[in-house]
């Protein structure tokens, strides 16, 4: 018959076990990180019982945004396909749901690639980094805010006056192409007007 021993006199022999208080570095980086998120959230107040993924685009809508970066068409296919066409040239990806908000998202994500299944090059851009949900902002203020926050990071945003927001940036150092597509909702609802909004530099087709 084999013996069985229990966990906690295994971790009394095992070395591993052993718990050791987080060292100073650690802690200044888990601080770190939380001022980042809130500096992100506070302004933000999504529903509790909203279930992912939050997304904006259904399948054979097509959304079309001038920004300084040129123009980009993003197009939804069935199951979190999305088509990114840029340059004269279209990628696709299968975007995959965010199960835990991150930064007040539980929309869509494109995780990493591996290598077999990152892009044909497009001038250069081989992968993408993209995101697809609903912020949630408690007052007008927030979300202008946000958006002059995400900016400051180099993607370049437009959005309308109900608060469709589409933001992207070529990175050829990384062979990358960053695509936001968000909506804002103020105070649990699409907004009837926003301050700066460009309705002329967005184009919507539905299907």
């Amino acid at each position: 018959m084999t013996k069985v021993i229990p966990v906690f006199l295994v971790c009394l022999v095992v070395a591993g076990c052993q718990s050791e208080p987080p060292s100073e570095a650690w802690k200044q980086a888990e601080a770190s990180s939380a001022r980042e998120l809130w500096e992100a959230t506070n302004g933000m107040a999504w529903p509790s019982d909203r279930v992912s993924p939050e997304i904006v685009m259904t399948p054979g809508m097509q959304i079309t945004a001038r920004t300084a970066k040129g123009e980009i068409t993003i197009r939804a296919g069935e199951k979190y396909e999305r088509f990114y066409t840029w340059d004269s040239a279209t990628r696709s990806a299968k975007l995959e749901p965010r199960w835990e908000r991150w930064y007040g998202s539980l929309g869509i994500v494109n995780r990493e690639p591996v290598p077999w299944r990152r892009w044909k090059s497009n001038k250069g851009i081989t992968r993408g980094v993209l995101e697809e949900g609903v912020l949630w902002f408690k007052t007008v203020d927030g979300a202008l805010a946000w958006v002059k926050r995400a900016q400051s990071t180099g993607e370049d945003y437009v959005y309308t006056r109900n608060g469709l927001v589409i933001g992207w940036v070529k990175i050829l150092p990384r062979k990358q192409l960053n695509v936001d597509v968000w909506q804002f909702m103020i105070d649990g609802k699409k907004p009837e007007s926003l301050p700066g909004s460009r309705d002329d530099l967005v184009s919507v087709t539905m299907p």
